[in-house]
């Protein structure tokens, strides 16, 4: 571990704490060998000495109290307003994810999403890996996702990616989120709840954000199996029933 201080004052033309910056950083040899980089989105390894980084954080709020979560607004804007409207996953729906909720360990989960017409290059799913019993994270891992299909949706055309990934074979938390891309604009397509406590937009459908956000759409790989009841939607910690329960077995 490095740990590098730098003086306001030296930064900041003798003016102390600003109220806003922006940041990347990152180690590189004489000849162009990058590693650690932040945000973790900009290329490493050997990229030369003549790259261009895209990606940066952004403190919009250096005030004590109101600050910005570091780590937490990546920069900059990159897809338009018409092709961010086009991005859809929905965890409740087969189409765009098989099964809908707890997968069984060593399963295969497979996971679609949606983009307009020749809009991206490619997109990835980022996971992080939440071990229940050794209560250690991984990741992320990104894994590339493949042309599906195309499909027609109120006469429009829209592209389908689709991957297919293997559950670990311990109980695990498995955090996911999208990670379009385009040429350098990348974004990223995710759950939209508040907090942990926020269970009326946790799940289902995601929205679009320009940087990775700290929300993840997710599932449970567990020994556990279910019986779901008809009608009902499943989430990873709740069931959700008209008129019935499902019962874990």
């Amino acid at each position: 571990m490095r740990e590098v201080a730098i003086p306001w004052s030296a930064i900041n033309q003798g003016g102390g704490l600003p109220t806003h910056f922006v940041f990347f950083g990152y180690l590189t040899s004489g000849g162009g060998y990058v590693y650690g980089q932040v945000p973790n989105d900009n290329p490493g390894q050997f990229i030369g000495t003549s790259a261009t980084y895209t990606q940066y954080y952004n403190v919009s709020n250096t005030g004590d109290g109101t600050s910005t979560p570091p780590f937490s607004d990546e920069q900059p804007a990159g897809f338009t307003g018409d092709q961010k409207a086009a991005f859809r996953h929905d965890t409740f729906d087969p189409f765009y994810r098989t099964p809908s909720g707890a997968a069984p360990e060593n399963a295969q989960v497979t996971l679609r999403f949606r983009s307009g017409h020749f809009d991206l290059d490619g997109v990835f799913v980022r996971a992080y890996l939440f071990d229940t019993a050794s209560g250690q994270t991984t990741g992320p891992v990104d894994t590339a996702m493949s042309f599906d299909q195309n499909i027609t949706e109120n006469g429009k055309t829209y592209d389908v990616w689709k991957v297919g990934l293997t559950m670990p074979s311990a109980t695990t938390v498995y955090y996911y989120k999208f990670k379009p891309f385009h040429g350098p604009t990348i974004g990223f397509y995710s759950d939209d709840y508040l907090d942990d406590n926020d269970n009326v937009h946790k799940d289902g459908l995601g929205k679009a954000y320009d940087g990775e956000p700290f929300p993840s759409f997710q599932f449970t790989s567990t020994t556990r199996t279910f019986r779901h009841l008809p009608g009902c939607k499943t989430r990873p910690s709740t069931t959700l029933c008209p008129t019935a329960s499902a019962t874990a077995t």
